[in-house]
C-alpha cells in the first residue's frame, strides 16, 4: 500500500512531498517486493521442475489402456459363489472384440494405500529371522505383470493351479534389498516363512512406483490369489478412442449388469488415477505462480509510481543535461541504475534464502530435481526485465522530453493564481552531518508567530494534506482532501464554478469541493447547498457543499477533492498550537513591492 501510494498522475501534478527518510523507507520497501519476486520466481521455476520431473520419471509399469472395474456387489450369495460370477464375468468380458487381456488384483500402482498389507516378521531361505523390516503385500492372478507391464529380472510369474490360488510369491528388488539378498537369482525357488506359512518365491520382479515418484519404492511381496478386489480390463486403441469409448464402455457395463444386476458399476481409467497423485503438487504450483504474478504487480505498482516522482524531481536535472549535449542513452542510464542497483540487491539476498527454501521443500520427494545454477540466473534476469519494462516508459518519456518544455512546464507551477508571483512556501533548511537537510512541513504555530513577527506578509496561510471519507446515501467515497484554514481561498483563487470560496470557509459546518468531487458524491456539479457526511475520528459529521470549484490544473502543487477547516477534525486542531507537532505546510503571500531576499532574511532563525 505504501509503495504504490506513489500515484503516478499526483507525481505529474507536482503533488508529491517526501522527506530523504520516507524516500530511503520506500526504497527499501521496493527491495523487499523484487527480493520477494525473485524467491518466488525461483521456486515457481524450482516448483515446476519438479512436478515435471515427477510425470517424466519411468515408474516401472505401463498403465495405459487399463481400466479398473470396481463396484459394489450387493447379492445374498456366498462368497464362493461370487468369485464363481467374477470369473464368468472375466470370461465374458474376454469375449468382447476390444479387450485384450483381463486381471484380477487386490491392489494396482496409483491405487489406495489402505488396499496394501503391512508386515514385520520373516523367516528367510537361509533360516535368518528379520523381524525390524517393514514389507508390504497384495494378492494378484498370475497374468497381472503382463497386463501391467512389470518385467521380470528372474524367474517368472506364478505357475498356473487348478484353483487359481497358490502359496507362490513374487518379490521386487527393494524386497532383497531390504533383506540383504544380494543376488535375485538366488531366491527364485527358495522358500519364505510368513504369516506361519511357508511361500515358494516363483521370480524378482523391477522395482516399480506404486504411488508415484514422490514416495520411495516399497519392498513388495506379491501374492497368488483369485480373491476379487479389481478387475483390470486393457483395452485395444479402439476402444479408447473418442469414438469408440462410450460404446466399449456401454457393452461392458451391459456384461457387468446381467450378472449383478442389483449392483453398482464403477470404472477408473488406471494412468489417469495415477497422474491424480501429483495433483496437490499442481496446485501448489499454481498457487506459487499466482502469488508471483501478484508479487511481480506490487512490485511494478509501486516501481512505477516511484519512477514518476523520480522524472517529475529531475526534471530541470534531465532539460540541463540535455541542453548541454546528453544523449537519450545517457539521460536513460542517469534515471535507471539505481533500479538497476536495487534489484541486483534484492538478486544477491535472494539467492541463498530461496536455494534453502526450495531444498528444504524438495527434501519431501524421494526422487527430486537439481536446484541448478540457470535457475537462479533466469529469476534475477526476469526481474531485472520486469523493473526496466516498468521504468523504461516513464524514463524514455523523460528523455525525450523538449528541456525547454521542460523548463517551462517548471515555471508554469502555481501561475494561475491571481497572486502567484507573491505566494511562497515556507521551509526549513537545517545543517546536518552529512549536509543540508530540507523540509516542507512545518509547526502549527509557526504561521502566526511569523504573521506577527516578520514584516511583509500581507496573508498567511496552513494546509495539512491528508484524506477523508465522504458518506451520501449508500456511498463510501475516500477523498483526497486539504484540512486549511479559513482564508485558505483567498490566497489561492482556483476557478470558482458556483458558490463564493473565499467567504464560505468562514462557517466550520462548510466545505468546498471540486467539480469531479461533486460529480462523485452527487452525480451532478450544481450541489451548493446540499449536505452529507464526512467520517471523522470514527464519527460521522454533517457538512454543506458551500462552493464547487474547478478540477484542479495538472502544474498545481496544491491538488484536493475537498477542502475542509482544521477545526472540525480534533486530532489535527489539538495541534494548532503545538511546536512539537510538524505536520503543515505554511504558505506566506508577500505585500506588494517586498523583495523576497529580504523576506528570507527575516525568516532565518
Amino acid at each position: 500500500i505504501l509503495l504504490s501510494s506513489y500515484s503516478p498522475s499526483r507525481a505529474l501534478k507536482g503533488k508529491i512531498r517526501t522527506s530523504p527518510g520516507g524516500l530511503t523507507i520506500r526504497k527499501g520497501l521496493i527491495i523487499t517486493q523484487f527480493l520477494a519476486t525473485i524467491i518466488l520466481l525461483i521456486g515457481t521455476i524450482v516448483v515446476t521442475k519438479q512436478i515435471n520431473f515427477l510425470k517424466n520419471q519411468p515408474i516401472g509399469t505401463n498403465l495405459d489402456q487399463i481400466i479398473a472395474l470396481r463396484g459394489e456387489v450387493v447379492t445374498n450369495q456366498a462368497d464362493s459363489l461370487i468369485i464363481h460370477n467374477f470369473k464368468v464375468l472375466e470370461a465374458e468380458l474376454k469375449n468382447l472384440s476390444f479387450v485384450k487381456d483381463i486381471a484380477i488384483a487386490q491392489t494396482y500402482p496409483g491405487d489406495s494405500f489402505d488396499n496394501l498389507s503391512s508386515s514385520r516378521g520373516i523367516v528367510l531361505p537361509n533360516g535368518i529371522e528379520d523381524d525390524k523390516n517393514i514389507y508390504y503385500s497384495y494378492h494378484v492372478q498370475s497374468n497381472y505383470f503382463n497386463l501391467v507391464g512389470i518385467a521380470f529380472i528372474s524367474g517368472n510369474t506364478f505357475m498356473p493351479t487348478p484353483t487359481g490360488r497358490s502359496n507362490q510369491i513374487v518379490v521386487n528388488e527393494a524386497f532383497i534389498k531390504l533383506m540383504g539378498i544380494t543376488s535375485a537369482l538366488d531366491i527364485v525357488g527358495k522358500n519364505l516363512n510368513f504369516w506361519g506359512t511357508d511361500w515358494q518365491v516363483t521370480g524378482v520382479i523391477k522395482d516399480y512406483h506404486h504411488f508415484g515418484s514422490k514416495s520411495a519404492i516399497l519392498p513388495m511381496i506379491i501374492r497368488n490369489h483369485d480373491e476379487v478386489n479389481n478387475l483390470l480390463v486393457q483395452l485395444d486403441e479402439t476402444a479408447i478412442s473418442e469414438a469408440g469409448f462410450s460404446n466399449s464402455i456401454s457393452q461392458i457395463k451391459e456384461k457387468w449388469n446381467q450378472i449383478f444386476p442389483k449392483s453398482t458399476f464403477n470404472y477408473t481409467f488406471l494412468d489417469k488415477k495415477f497422474q491424480a497423485q501429483y495433483n496437490d503438487d499442481k496446485a501448489f504450483g499454481t498457487a506459487f505462480q499466482v502469488f508471483t504474478m501478484l508479487a511481480i504487480l506490487i512490485a511494478s505498482m509501486g516501481l512505477f509510481g516511484l519512477t514518476s516522482y523520480t522524472c517529475i524531481q529531475r526534471r530541470k536535472e534531465i532539460g540541463i543535461r540535455k541542453v548541454n549535449g546528453a544523449t537519450i542513452a545517457q539521460i536513460l542510464t542517469l534515471l535507471n541504475v539505481d533500479f538497476i542497483k536495487w534489484v541486483g540487491f534484492a538478486f544477491v539476498i535472494a539467492v541463498p534464502v530461496s536455494w534453502y527454501l526450495m531444498n528444504k521443500w524438495l527434501e519431501g520427494f524421494a526422487y527430486k530435481t537439481v536446484v541448478s545454477w540457470w535457475i537462479f540466473a533466469l529469476a534475477g534476469i526476469s526481474a531485472l526485465v520486469i523493473a526496466m519494462l516498468t521504468v523504461s516508459w516513464q524514463s524514455l518519456r523523460a528523455a525525450t522530453n523538449n528541456p525547454v518544455m521542460a523548463a517551462f512546464f517548471e515555471l508554469s507551477y502555481d501561475t494561475f493564481h491571481k497572486n502567484g508571483d507573491r505566494i511562497y512556501e515556507v521551509y526549513s533548511l537545517q545543517q546536518t552531518q552529512k549536509g543540508s537537510d530540507a523540509g516542507t512541513t512545518m509547526p502549527a504555530p509557526l504561521a502566526h508567530s511569523l504573521q506577527s513577527e516578520v514584516p511583509g506578509i500581507e496573508r498567511i496561510t496552513r494546509v495539512l494534506d491528508n484524506g477523508a471519507m465522504a458518506l451520501y446515501k449508500d456511498k463510501e467515497i475516500n477523498l483526497n482532501a486539504l484540512w486549511v484554514d479559513s482564508d485558505f481561498f483567498s490566497m489561492f483563487t482556483f476557478p470558482v464554478l458556483e458558490g463564493n470560496a473565499k467567504e464560505t470557509l468562514g462557517d466550520l459546518s462548510s466545505v468546498i469541493i471540486t467539480e469531479k468531487t461533486a460529480k462523485k458524491i452527487f452525480e451532478k456539479t450544481n450541489c451548493v447547498g446540499e449536505s452529507f457526511n464526512l467520517l471523522i475520528a470514527g464519527k460521522e459529521k454533517p457538512f454543506t457543499v458551500a462552493a464547487v470549484v474547478e478540477n484542479n490544473p495538472a502544474n498545481s502543487t496544491l491538488n484536493f477533492e475537498i477542502a475542509i477547516r482544521f477545526e472540525n477534525n480534533p486530532e489535527y486542531a489539538s495541534t494548532i498550537d503545538v511546536w512539537d507537532s510538524q505536520y503543515h505546510s505554511v504558505y506566506a503571500q508577500l505585500q506588494e513591492g517586498v523583495a523576497v531576499s529580504q523576506f528570507e532574511q527575516n525568516t532565518q532563525f
